[in-house]
């Protein structure tokens, strides 16, 4: 499974090293990590969602945070468009899930 996480819109500025998608190949996680992100896709029914999930955004917010989540499977593909706040938390906890693991690579910690 592969998981192309992108910021496309950052807040408040624009940060292009944040807005740049990142790829995730669970085979290259630890078994533990992929086995978590799994876990919340299914959890979310991120691959049986349709492609806009206008759900995710309870009022519209300026300058809110956008992602972008790609997920490829089985030779199934479902994009998802997120924005800030995502109120369902299954989603919710997916999409910090992801920043975790965007951020780890990027050797950067959480705010």
């Amino acid at each position: 499974m592969r998981i192309t996480f992108a910021m496309s819109s950052t807040g408040l500025f624009y940060a292009p090293g944040l807005a740049e998608p990142v790829v995730l190949d669970l085979a290259a996680l630890p078994p533990a990590e992929a086995a978590r992100i799994q876990a919340l896709i299914h959890a979310a029914h991120v691959l049986d969602r349709p492609a806009a999930a206008p759900e995710s955004l309870s009022r519209p917010v300026p300058d809110a945070r956008s992602f972008t989540l790609t997920i490829d499977t089985d030779g199934r593909s479902r994009t998802l468009e997120l924005a800030e706040p995502i109120a369902d938390p299954t989603l919710r906890d997916l999409v910090r899930c992801l920043q975790d693991q965007v951020r780890a690579l990027r050797g950067t910690k959480r705010p």
